[in-house]
């Protein structure tokens, strides 16, 4: 498998199951996918990319924040064409600080909160 996409339960990442997986991606809507937060570098010892679910879910969020404040679609769907750009400058930040996906996502986060 290319692409695994874990979209119903938390927690299927564990030392058992990543070194067997194969994938090349986890991309999934499924809260909390890692066991435990220090599989993170488990991940990135198997080249495996990891999308966490925060950006994964963020369309479904964005979409139902809009529809209630203004009714419309058309403020939503600009907002979530931007997550393939942060999934993207993400993935650049891992790479240039030789970190997890997930612990770039959480610098990207918090750098943008500042």
């Amino acid at each position: 498998m290319e692409i695994f996409c874990p979209c119903a339960l938390g927690g299927v990442l564990n030392e058992q199951t990543i070194p067997r997986m194969g994938c090349k991606i986890v991309c999934g809507s499924a809260n909390n996918q890692l066991a435990e937060e220090r599989l993170h570098d488990l991940l990135d010892q198997h080249e495996i990319v990891f999308a966490p679910d925060y950006i994964v879910n963020a369309g479904a969020a964005i979409l139902n924040y809009e529809l209630y404040q203004t009714g419309g679609y058309q403020q939503a769907w600009g907002k979530i064409e931007r997550i393939f750009e942060t999934m993207r400058e993400v993935l650049v930040l891992a790479r240039e600080q030789r970190i997890s996906t997930s612990r770039a996502a959480d610098l990207f986060v918090q750098h943008r909160f500042q």
